[in-house]
């Protein structure tokens, strides 16, 4: 977030108000994989019916189920 940051891009805690929407997953904790999969729907609705235009998942929930 901080290179980001630096980059002259602005962050926001609000995802509603996001161009640009990135959700970070967990792939090994139950309950986290879970929260996960919901912030990626969420944000998959945001860019579906909001106003973003990219959606960015990253962390280990994408690299262990990648093929899935």
């Amino acid at each position: 977030m901080g290179q980001l940051k630096q980059k002259g891009y602005e962050i926001t805690s609000d995802a509603e108000d996001a161009d640009t929407v990135v959700v970070n997953t967990c792939g090994f904790i139950d309950s986290a994989k879970k929260e996960s999969i919901e912030a990626i729907l969420e944000a998959a609705r945001l860019k579906t019916n909001g106003t973003a235009t990219r959606l960015i998942v990253a962390g280990c929930l994408v690299e262990r189920y990648r093929d899935d």
